[in-house]
């Protein structure tokens, strides 16, 4: 018998959603999550934005290579999150994934959560035919020396928030407007750029779904129903 064996595990793709919206129904469902009405050990929320710059509580602003005018003719809108980590860029054709996770109720420590994030997308993408690993110091998911996945997280009352960005088929060019994570000249890549083909997004998750129950130690996972949010 695991630890987990009688939890489970819920998620959604819910497709395009607006930061802001999905910033809302994060924190709706975080206090779901800590209320302690629930058996759930928690939802897997996954979409993808419109064209937003995005940094952390502590995030050099230094890292944000536009200004207020430049950002609005290239349509681009800017936020500062209360999550760990520097600037990142969002568009479509990147998944996103927020789980908001119960830390307690998987005995995760939040080392041990983002390395497992790591791992999961590692794991993914090497059904892919991509081999993707780590770099010693830094957060995220790399092929070789170039960059296809971010991960900045918060927790409060051990429920975690935020998540992580997987590039799949967006166009990167956005990741000009930043020094991504606070690092400058480094290089972006995306899962069509590496294999040439074009994905779906809600298949990616898909694909992911497994991992996360075998990372979490969950047997059950079910799609989360009436999940109102606007786009």
């Amino acid at each position: 018998m695991t630890k987990n064996e009688h939890k489970r595990l819920l998620y959604k793709y819910l497709g395009k959603v607006s930061y802001k919206n999905g910033l809302e129904l994060q924190e709706n469902i975080h206090e779901y999550m800590v209320s302690g009405n629930t058996d759930c050990v928690g939802v897997l929320i996954f979409l993808y934005h419109n064209p937003v710059i995005t940094t952390g509580k502590y995030g050099d602003e230094n890292n944000l290579l536009l200004n207020s005018t430049q950002l609005k003719n290239a349509d681009v809108e800017f936020v500062r999150t209360a999550r760990g980590g520097d600037a990142t860029y969002h568009e479509p054709g990147q998944l996103v994934c927020y789980p908001i996770i119960n830390l307690k109720k998987i005995h995760f420590g939040l080392r041990k959560y983002i390395r497992t994030l790591e791992n999961i997308i590692i794991s993914y993408l090497a059904t892919l035919g991509i081999g993707a690993g780590l770099i010693d110091g830094l957060h995220g998911v790399w092929v070789g020396e170039r960059k296809i996945a971010s991960i900045g997280i918060r927790v409060r009352r051990h429920v975690t928030m935020h998540g992580f960005a997987l590039n799949v088929t967006n166009d990167l060019s956005g990741f000009n407007y930043i020094n991504p994570c606070g690092m400058k000249d480094v290089s972006i890549t995306s899962v069509k750029e590496l294999t040439g083909k074009d994905y779906d997004l809600s298949d990616c998750m898909s694909g992911m779904l497994d991992l996360f129950c075998n990372a979490f130690m969950i047997p059950e996972i079910e799609e989360m129903k009436n999940v109102n949010v606007e786009i």
